[in-house]
């Protein structure tokens, strides 16, 4: 079994089992709505390492590609998650079928 095949079920796994996992609603821009797994933190803290350096924090969401009805990278989706709506502000592929989107709250 290849390393990504075996990190996929690892990714499963924790989905399924982590404290912080919930049901998240993935809504693609043509309507096409996904309810998945995913590990969403309201708190996520993006450091950026370099010569300026500097740290954001703001709402993200780690997901499987696999069950998503659209690329996040190219799509201008809606996340619902804890009853609120985001929108993306970046997609961080994992290069392993996962994705970390780092998004920002829709009034």
């Amino acid at each position: 079994m290849s390393f990504a095949a075996q990190l996929a079920i690892a990714d499963v796994a924790v989905l399924e089992h982590l404290g912080e996992e919930q049901d998240v609603r993935y809504v693609a821009s043509n309507g096409a709505v996904a309810d998945v797994r995913g590990i969403f933190d309201e708190a996520y803290v993006k450091v950026e390492a370099g010569e300026v350096g500097y740290s954001s924090s703001g709402p993200a969401v780690f997901l499987r590609t696999a069950g998503l009805s659209s690329d996040p990278r190219t799509d201008d989706f809606r996340v619902v998650a804890r009853g609120k709506t985001y929108k993306l502000r970046e997609a961080m592929p994992d290069g392993m079928g996962g994705i970390l989107l780092l998004l920002h709250w829709v009034v």
